[in-house]
């Protein structure tokens, strides 16, 4: 196994090498190339999705009579799911955790008698009413359609995103939302909304700074002019833009 590792590691650096220039999403991964390949990477931040799609009616008019925290992730352990699990209910409040996962049994394990979990069939919408109904504060939705993401990321009291991520659209998404969101200070988002008051940046997350946090966030605001912002910053279509001008002009120069 050591020999196969090695020899591997011996092909990656080398296949590093192959390709004329290397392109990554923050200044925070571009710094791990640069640290493991020895190689510059030019940074390209992505595009938001469409978060245009109209809410879904009968669920955006329940989620507004409660009050919950969101996750939107996959479930894996450098996500810190856990602790924001654990922060919501030392705090009596309600999270909901949409995403897959290996974790997920695990993180189903922590506080089984308030967890519940989507059933197969079974809406959003009623999933949501037989967490309240039974007073329960870990609610696991698994997939979610487009329109469900949009209705639950607009209704929510904050979104959370505690692992260190390359980059993290989830943060940016809960800005354009208009929600406030919690976020790792190492992740690639935290560099690009740093100026925004409604992101808090966590340098190290954990119990008692990610309830001051939350405790924080009540009350914050997102401004009409920071979703303007944020959205012409990181539209589709700069995007494309920039992958034009930095490879085919590039190309062309060269």
């Amino acid at each position: 196994f050591q020999k196969a590792t090695t020899w591997l590691r011996a092909w990656d650096l080398a296949a590093s090498w192959r390709p004329d220039e290397l392109f990554t999403l923050s200044t925070r991964s571009a710094r791990l190339i640069e640290r493991i390949y020895q190689r510059s990477a030019q940074i390209i931040y992505p595009a938001l999705p469409n978060l245009e799609l109209a809410p879904l009616p009968d669920l955006a008019a329940y989620l507004q009579t409660q009050s919950f925290l969101l996750s939107l992730s996959r479930l894996v352990s450098y996500k810190r799911i856990d602790l924001l699990i654990k922060v919501a209910v030392d705090r009596g409040e309600r999270v909901v955790i949409v995403g897959t996962g290996s974790a997920r049994s695990r993180l189903a394990q922590l506080f089984p008698s308030l967890t519940l979990q989507r059933g197969r069939s079974e809406s959003c919408l009623d999933a949501f009413r037989r967490a309240v109904e039974s007073e329960k504060l870990i609610v696991f939705l698994a997939t979610v359609t487009e329109r469900e993401r949009v209705t639950l990321l607009r209704a929510a009291r904050a979104v959370a995103m505690l692992g260190a991520e390359d980059f993290g659209l989830v943060a940016l998404e809960a800005i354009v939302a208009r929600r406030p969101v919690l976020l790792n200070a190492a992740a690639g988002a935290s560099e690009v909304l740093r100026s925004y008051p409604a992101a808090i940046r966590l340098p190290s997350p954990d119990m008692t700074t990610v309830a001051q946090a939350l405790e924080a966030s009540r009350g914050l605001k997102v401004s009409a002019e920071q979703v303007s912002s944020l959205k012409r910053r990181f539209s589709p279509t700069r995007f494309i833009e920039q992958i034009k001008e930095i490879v085919y002009d590039g190309v062309t120069h060269d």
